[in-house]
């Protein structure tokens, strides 16, 4: 049997935060890379502001159910998850000061 470093695995789940949004209109998910919150980013016409109101959120995932129009990931750590979860396509993915970033719209 193949023994897991318990502080390794919280470590990898806590580099990101997961906020879910409400609206009357819809409800979606954001998922962000915690170093990234509070930065702006910058290049050709694409920028990303990732304010902490809006990205800084829970440290525990958070769950997809029906309602959820879409989800937005902001950073290498949330990008790969997304990829990991196959909830995101590696073409999809766009770049800012080498940042990934991409949302996924649930049709």
């Amino acid at each position: 049997m193949q023994k897991y470093d318990k502080s390794r695995i919280l470590i990898t789940l806590h580099k990101m935060y997961f906020k879910l949004h409400k609206t009357p209109e819809k409800c979606f998910i954001s998922v962000c890379d915690k170093e990234l919150v509070g930065g702006q980013f910058e290049e050709g016409n694409l920028f990303l502001d990732i304010k902490k109101n809006f990205y800084k959120g829970s440290l525990e995932e958070i769950e997809i159910t029906e309602e959820i129009s879409s989800i937005l990931f902001i950073g290498k750590n949330s990008t790969t998850y997304g990829l990991k979860k196959n909830l995101i396509d590696k073409s999809s993915i766009k770049k800012v000061k080498n940042i990934p970033f991409v949302e996924v719209i649930f049709l």
